[in-house]
């Protein structure tokens, strides 16, 4: 779920960040993701693989500036059916 589903207020009450507070983020490699995690712990101690098909309802955009970098936006069970494992960081 989005930060903005799970009801955690937004600080910066840009569009932009408004935006993608709606939306998951999401590393496009495995080291990416670690290195966010190990930049931001706060995040947690899991990293989910997801396999999207091109047909699929959710919305996919590379977004901010860090490599890698997409945010999803979409139904929350569609995005779990995706989930194909989950690793500790």
């Amino acid at each position: 779920m989005s930060n903005s589903a799970k009801g955690r207020p937004l600080r910066d009450f840009s569009p932009e960040t408004a935006r993608l507070w709606d939306g998951i983020s999401v590393n496009a490699t495995d080291t990416q993701a670690r290195q966010r995690v190990r930049q931001y712990p706060m995040l947690g101690t899991h990293i989910a693989r997801v396999e999207i098909p091109t047909e699929t309802q959710l919305r996919v955009e590379r977004s901010t500036r860090i490599p890698g970098h997409y945010t999803l936006w979409g139904d929350p069970a569609e995005l779990l059916g995706y989930v194909v494992s989950v690793v500790a960081v």
